[in-house]
């Protein structure tokens, strides 16, 4: 459910779901149920707060839940792909 997923984004920022519904300007009770979608306002209002949130995820539930949480493993990926580069050389050249 969508709304889960936005509590759990907040949950990873350390964010209460009382204080993100004050963030957003919804009414306290908005997470008490879930709910399969949300209103295209409310989600650009989630998104210039918290720009790093993944909005694929947070509707589909497909990737990561913050959008950094990929570039990190993308970037740990390519230094690991680097670093194997390298080894081969040494191997190479000695």
């Amino acid at each position: 459910m969508i709304t889960t997923r936005i509590l759990e984004f907040a949950k990873s920022q350390g964010i209460t779901g009382y204080k993100l519904t004050k963030q957003l300007n919804l009414s306290t009770s908005f997470f008490d149920k879930e709910r399969n979608s949300v209103s295209g306002e409310v989600l650009q209002r989630l998104v210039e707060l918290y720009p790093t949130i993944d909005l694929n995820y947070i509707v589909t539930g497909k990737g990561e839940v913050n959008m950094l949480k990929n570039e990190i493993i993308n970037l740990q990926q390519q230094i690991i792909n680097l670093q194997m580069q390298l080894y081969e050389k040494q191997q190479v050249f000695g």
